[in-house]
């Protein structure tokens, strides 16, 4: 174990030495990652509540030893991973490989490279956003502050949407483009909450139209109420079942559905999967069945 906190939790092989004269101390080296978690409940509803100004960020800010002799020594150390690092929330999942170098002194660590998105899917009321690649950079010129390059698709109400978030991670522009094109505004709603055009809106009532923001909403309730920590507790109740309603419209109008439910894990290898699944069809049939995935490295 190598760090642990609420929420946090990083298992790492280390190979460090640490040599020099007591004044001018390098520790060097290599840590690879071997299991890591970062587990956290985010407050969506935050900015609206209350009256309270942001606060303000000042980057990113790391360990630091405010006295000598480890406030003098300088740092070498090559940060890598053996096994992706996760992230979870009741918004983002994902896994990371970084890439990294810890430089600066004890008193002023910096962080330099680079940090890879191998996959992280995005839920919002309207659906889900599949990231399919991404970067976070930590640049030699701000290293405080990272640069977040992610760009995701996702499919909702036969709209094929493409996300881009670039820019410091404290203040990302997200720009948003659809096939058939659609205005700013219209996509933006369609994005947030799932709500069609106006010329298209007359296709699915009112009650349907709020029907992916209640979804989401009783989602992050129950992640808020089942977040006590345990991975196994909110893996029950979250990680195992998926829905997303509206990726396309039906024949009759209405919004289609795809649910799924992970029942089991390594049925005929260790890493295939076995869903249960069900779905109303573009034709507005009714569909269950099973489902086995299997995962190649």
């Amino acid at each position: 174990m190598f760090y642990r906190n609420q929420g946090l939790r990083l298992r790492a092989d280390t190979d460090l030495s640490l040599r020099g004269p007591l004044n001018r101390l390098v520790l060097a080296g290599e840590l690879a990652v071997t299991d890591g978690l970062l587990d956290r409940y985010i407050d969506w509803l935050a900015p609206l509540q209350g009256t309270r100004a942001p606060e303000r960020t000042v980057g990113i800010e790391l360990f630091s030893f405010p006295a000598a002799p480890l406030r003098d020594m300088r740092f070498d150390v090559r940060i890598g991973s053996k096994a992706p690092f996760r992230v979870r929330s009741n918004i983002i999942k994902g896994t990371l490989r970084p890439d990294l170098r810890l430089t600066g002194t004890g008193e002023a660590p910096l962080l330099l490279g680079k940090v890879y998105v191998d996959t992280a899917y995005l839920r919002l009321p309207s659906g889900t956003i599949h990231m399919e690649n991404g970067l976070v950079r930590f640049p030699d010129s701000d290293p405080d502050r990272p640069v977040i390059e992610l760009v995701g698709t996702s499919r909702m109400i036969g709209y094929d949407i493409t996300m881009l978030v670039e820019g410091p991670y404290d203040d990302p522009v997200v720009t948003l483009n659809s096939s058939p094109p659609l205005d700013n505004e219209d996509l933006l709603m369609l994005v947030l909450t799932g709500t069609p055009p106006p010329k298209e809106s007359h296709a699915i009532d009112s009650d349907k139209r709020n029907l992916n923001v209640a979804v989401y909403i009783g989602r992050d309730l129950i992640s808020r109420w089942f977040s006590s920590g345990e991975e196994s507790s909110i893996d029950a109740i979250l990680e195992r079942f998926e829905a997303e309603v509206g990726r396309d419209v039906t024949l009759k109008g209405d919004e289609t559905l795809e649910a799924q439910f992970r029942l089991t894990r390594g049925i005929f290898q260790d890493n295939d999967t076995l869903y249960i699944t069900g779905e109303k069809d573009v034709f507005d049939y009714y569909n269950a069945g099973l489902r086995l995935v299997f995962r190649f490295k």
